[in-house]
């Protein structure tokens, strides 16, 4: 018998999926490293990458602080967002 969506068990990562490719992409393309986006949120480099890895657990104080420095529309950024 076929699976159909219901039954996936990799739902939550496709949620945050766009999120993820929309903050990692945008950190690519301005050149911003971990140290730099570590400076930026106050937090450690794991973190930060931590947050690239799995957006779903940052909190929304700092992924909108991430989205504003790497210059992210929030039209974009709300777009990503699954709720």
């Amino acid at each position: 018998m076929p699976k159909t969506l219901l039954d996936d068990k990799n739902k939550g990562e496709r949620q945050y999926r766009n999120l993820c490719l929309l903050l990692n992409g945008h950190a690519k393309v301005e050149e911003r490293g971990l140290g730099e986006l570590s400076r930026i949120l106050g937090v450690s480099q794991p973190t930060v990458s931590k947050y690239l890895k799995n957006p779903e657990k940052a909190p929304l104080e700092k992924l909108l602080k991430l989205a504003r420095n790497l210059h992210i529309p929030i039209d974009d950024l709300r777009g990503s967002v699954q709720y």
